[in-house]
C-alpha cells in the first residue's frame, strides 16, 4: 500500500457511512403495504427476527442485520477479507428482499401484500452495499503493485 494513512481514512469513512446509513434507516418507512406505509425501521429491527421463528422467508433478510455488525465488527480490526464476505453475504440477503411479494405483519399470521420499498429499506441496503464495496476497493488496493517491493512502500 503506497498511502497507509490514506487507506486508513477510507476506511473510517466507509465504516461511518455504513452506520450512518444503517441508523437512518431505523427512523424511517420500510415498506407500504396496501399503499399505506409501515412503522420506522426500528421496529423491523426489533421484530424482524420474529418472523424467522415463524418460517417466514422474506424474514429471513433481517439475519443481514447481524451479518453487517460483524462485518463492521472485523472490518474495524483490519480483517478485510472476512468482513468482505459478510458484507457481501449481508447485502445479497437484503437485496432478496426484493423478491418478497407479501410479509407477515401481525401475530395471527397474516400475510400482506408488499406495494412499495420506502425509504428505510433503501437506506438499510445502501448500508449493506456501501460497507461491502468499501471491503472490496480495501481488497483491490491492498495488493501490492507489480514490480514493487511491499516491505519498503509500507514503511514510507
Amino acid at each position: 500500500m503506497s498511502n497507509p494513512k490514506g487507506v486508513e481514512n477510507f476506511k473510517k469513512v466507509v465504516l461511518i457511512c455504513s452506520i450512518v446509513l444503517f441508523i437512518s434507516s431505523l427512523t424511517q418507512s420500510f415498506i407500504a403495504i396496501n399503499g399505506s406505509k409501515e412503522g420506522p425501521g426500528i421496529a423491523a429491527l426489533i421484530f424482524g427476527w420474529l418472523g424467522i421463528v415463524i418460517l417466514n422467508p422474506p424474514a429471513l433478510c433481517w439475519l443481514a442485520n447481524p451479518i453487517l455488525f460483524v462485518a463492521w465488527v472485523y472490518f474495524k480490526k483490519g480483517k478485510s477479507s472476512l468482513s468482505l464476505v459478510l458484507s457481501l453475504g449481508a447485502t445479497i440477503l437484503s437485496a432478496s428482499f426484493l423478491l418478497s411479494n407479501s410479509i407477515i405483519i401481525d401475530e395471527g399470521g397474516g400475510s400482506r401484500p408488499i406495494t412499495a420499498y420506502e425509504a428505510g429499506y433503501w437506506l438499510w441496503l445502501s448500508a449493506m452495499a456501501i460497507m461491502m464495496l468499501g471491503n472490496i476497493f480495501i481488497y483491490i488496493f491492498k495488493k501490492p503493485i507489480p514490480g514493487t517491493d511491499p516491505k519498503v512502500i509500507s514503511q514510507s
